[in-house]
């Protein structure tokens, strides 16, 4: 989008837009020489009209991501110019969609909190939303299954506290649906001879699970046995690698004496 253009085919569109696009694309830089302080940002922002904070926001889309842009798109959001789920439905490239999606993960938790508002709440895009989210928690929990260390997961201890019910049960089944997927055994007997050694792995190694049982599945974990149990009476169900760490690690979570619920 020409800033110039724009303010000649608009009448209504003042002088002071064109300052505020080339803010904003100042804002999202690596530079950080000309920045300006986040209350004057917002000051700046609120003297737009609405057709131009509709404007503000199309250009801010069409923007190449920087560095700053997360920061900008949480202040866009927080002014309600523009969501995270607006901003991530308008991006084509899927494979910055998902650099995009991983960072919301790592750090910009408001944003993430935002998309799985909508996923479970808005009917004509939760859809589409449900699968970016997908997507996402697959990419980074294959990834945390090769190396259990790439990630704290520090976004979902926030993500249970700032959630409405119905958006933290998505949240929930999501992340299950994402770890049942990570193995298939290629048969029931596999998963007989692999009992305690999954077991064991899970509980020594790949602690992630734990962590979703301590801080994410808190206080929800009947309704997290409940669907893994349902799933597990589906048939040709082959997960039974994290079905079993699942279930194990809800387990110690309810009493951290347990160490093989299942020899009990």
């Amino acid at each position: 989008m020409d800033i110039l253009e724009v303010s000649d085919r608009y009448s209504h569109i003042g002088n002071s837009f064109g300052l505020v696009c080339r803010t904003i694309e100042k804002q999202c830089g690596v530079q950080r020489q000309g920045l300006v302080e986040k209350f004057e940002f917002e000051q700046l922002l609120k003297i737009l009209n609405a057709k131009e904070k509709m404007l503000a926001a199309k250009f801010f889309c069409q923007l190449p991501t920087n560095v700053g842009s997360f920061r900008v798109l949480l202040q866009l959001q927080d002014l309600g110019y523009l969501t995270a789920t607006e901003y991530i439905l308008c991006k084509k490239d899927s494979d910055q969609l998902q650099v995009d999606m991983i960072i919301f993960l790592e750090s910009e938790f408001k944003l993430l909190e935002n998309i799985f508002t909508y996923a479970a709440y808005n009917v004509d895009s939760g859809l589409r939303l449900k699968e970016i989210l997908t997507a996402a928690l697959g990419n980074l929990y294959s990834g945390l299954l090769n190396n259990p260390k790439i990630s704290n997961l520090g976004y979902v201890e926030p993500l249970r506290k700032a959630l409405p019910d119905k958006a933290i049960s998505l949240c929930i089944k999501m992340h299950l649906s994402t770890l049942l997927e990570l193995h298939r055994a290629e048969s029931i007997t596999e998963a007989f001879a692999n009992f305690s050694a999954w077991i064991n792995e899970g509980v020594d190694e790949l602690t992630f699970v734990k962590h979703l049982c301590e801080k994410l599945f808190l206080e929800r974990h009947e309704e997290v046995l409940q669907y893994l149990f349902k799933q597990s009476k589906s048939e040709n169900f082959k997960h039974w690698r994290f079905y079993l760490i699942l279930v194990q690690s809800i387990a110690i979570s309810e009493n951290p004496e347990t160490v093989l619920v299942f020899e009990k």
